[in-house]
């Protein structure tokens, strides 16, 4: 688990100085299955908590060993990383 942490938030880093982005107002969210496409993601994050409701979707990568998606958020204020889901619950049918 400390693993995979360590390697997200390499690639955090990354992903934003490859796009000249402050990683410090920026998230990743990943996981995220290869059948959801781009609209569907940002449908989910704005319904999951008020604090991702207006995040901007930076972009998506696909990760191999994971066999999922990764999404760079940007918020447009500051967001305190408490307040985002560790976990976002979806169900079977999207």
């Amino acid at each position: 688990m400390s693993k995979f942490c360590i390697m997200a938030v390499h690639m955090l880093e990354d992903w934003c100085k490859g796009m000249n982005i402050d990683p410090k107002n920026c998230f990743l969210v990943t996981g995220i299955p290869e059948a959801f496409h781009e609209g569907l993601i940002e449908s989910i994050l704005r319904a999951a908590t008020d604090c991702l409701s207006k995040c901007k979707m930076r972009g998506h990568m696909f990760m191999r060993e994971e066999e999922a998606f990764a999404v760079l958020c940007e918020p447009p204020v500051a967001v305190d990383l408490l307040q985002v889901p560790s976990e976002i619950a979806v169900e079977d049918s999207v």
